[in-house]
């Protein structure tokens, strides 16, 4: 079924007119840092930090050769990411989660790619101590207090409805942060 998926994409192509162009659009704000954070223990991190932000500080420590930060950041970006989905209504905005990581990955040589995935194995599995004090340290923390434009800019949402906040309404940051750091982190 894929293999068919990806003839019939390929064909659809091809057939297309050599003058046709292919347009990237972004909204300002689309994933954009709002701090420059450099290589910081998880504990320093102030609420205000978003995911964007958290990027950078992640990307200082692979350079620092710092990779048991450079996860920990990582994570809680991702963490952050995961919490702010609750909050954005727009469904298409989402994927800013997953930009963020591929925008990780993407800077990341083949050596340190390897050294980052060591950094996941003695990081280790829900319950190990890394873990536990990860948990310990993002749930001290509380939920996060920076407005997630990065994502709602990131959303079809941010074209057809710009006037709007981007927000759920009746959204509850406690409730939506304890749910978060229980069902996608395993706190």
């Amino acid at each position: 079924m894929i293999r068919l998926l990806v003839l019939v994409a390929l064909g659809f192509l091809s057939a297309a007119p050599a003058s046709s162009q292919i347009r990237n659009h972004e909204a300002p704000g689309n994933l954009e840092p709002t701090k420059k954070i450099e290589c910081v223990s998880v504990n320093h991190v102030a609420n205000d930090v978003t995911p964007a932000d958290l990027l950078l500080a992640a990307r200082s420590c692979v350079q620092k050769q710092d990779y048991d930060k450079a996860l920990r950041l990582f994570l809680l970006m991702q963490l952050r990411a995961y919490y702010d989905t609750t909050r954005v209504a727009d469904r298409t905005a989402h994927q800013a989660q997953f930009a963020l990581s591929l925008m990780f990955s993407d800077g990341l040589t083949t050596r340190t790619r390897g050294r980052f995935e060591k950094a996941f194995k003695r990081f280790g599995d829900s319950g190990s101590p890394a873990h536990i004090e990860f948990c310990r340290s993002v749930t001290k923390g509380g939920p996060p207090s920076y407005f997630p434009s990065y994502m709602i800019q990131h959303g079809m949402k941010a074209f057809t409805s710009p006037r709007s906040d981007g927000l759920v309404r009746g959204h509850n940051p406690r409730l939506a942060w304890q749910k978060t750091l229980r069902n996608y982190m395993k706190c």
